[in-house]
């Protein structure tokens, strides 16, 4: 049933998205890779703070101390906050909810900015040099039907990086929460209906991916292994490496891709 579900069906999503637009494939596994490294980086810069605060009462199955998880110590005052510190723990003892919450603001500002950056890259002269490595790519495997038209699809007219200013296909306006925000803020203020609509999909996206690494974790745990495999030592095995896109791509590819 994992296998199925957890892992059959994640990638036939990354197929499907794949082969619709390359634009949203790209913006998806950047949220993605983003939220994990937020996650990374904000959990080592909480132990290296020195803050002689020693671990909490209440916490001490837990083990949260202000000085290895400053932002577990500061929930930590509420009984929900100690609850989800627990849950955490429970499944993973080294995850820190201080990684989760930088992961948490790295994801959201990638998805808010994203689109700007691949906007400005196609413009400018690295966009040139990777359409062309792209076209030639395309020829050398044979998926060129004539001029820069791909066999078997014509949903790559979507791919187009300037279809995110021309087409507006990373405002997700289409979305329920686009489409609410839309109707709450009027149309007199575009710009702050987008951002805040990124900013609520990043969030979302970024809690999804932190939710998938944490029940791949529990599966793990579950059956008494540490990694998933001992292909890449080190690293959890090559299922670690996809974890996080597994719940993530569903919930974007169902929730969030227009319909092309």
């Amino acid at each position: 049933v994992h296998g199925i579900l957890y892992i059959t069906l994640p990638f036939y999503f990354w197929l499907k998205l794949s082969s619709i637009s390359f634009t949203h494939t790209t913006y998806l596994l950047f949220v993605i890779w983003n939220t994990d490294t937020g996650a990374l980086l904000a959990g080592r810069f909480s132990k290296m703070l020195p803050l002689p605060i020693q671990s909490s009462s209440s916490l001490s199955s837990s083990k949260i101390s202000a000085r290895n998880d400053i932002v577990g110590y500061i929930i930590s005052k509420n009984r929900y906050g100690r609850f989800m510190i627990q849950l955490v723990k429970s499944i993973s003892p080294s995850k820190s909810i201080s990684g989760f919450a930088g992961g948490l603001a790295l994801g959201s500002l990638t998805a808010i900015y994203l689109p700007a950056i691949m906007v400005h890259m196609y413009n400018s002269q690295i966009g040139s040099i990777l359409s062309l490595m792209r076209i030639n790519c395309l020829s050398l495997l044979g998926l060129l039907s004539g001029g820069d038209g791909i066999k078997g699809s014509e949903h790559y007219k979507y791919v187009d990086v300037n279809q995110i200013e021309d087409g507006h296909i990373l405002d997700f306006g289409s979305c329920f929460i686009g489409q609410q925000l839309s109707l709450r803020l009027g149309n007199d203020d575009a710009m702050m209906t987008v951002f805040l609509t990124r900013m609520i999909i990043g969030l979302l996206l970024s809690f999804t991916a932190i939710i998938g690494d944490l029940v791949e974790s529990a599966v793990k745990r579950n059956a008494g292994k540490k990694d998933s495999g001992k292909l890449l030592p080190g690293h959890g095995g090559i299922l670690d490496r996809f974890d996080s896109t597994f719940l993530v791509v569903v919930v974007y590819v169902c929730c969030f891709l227009p319909a092309m």
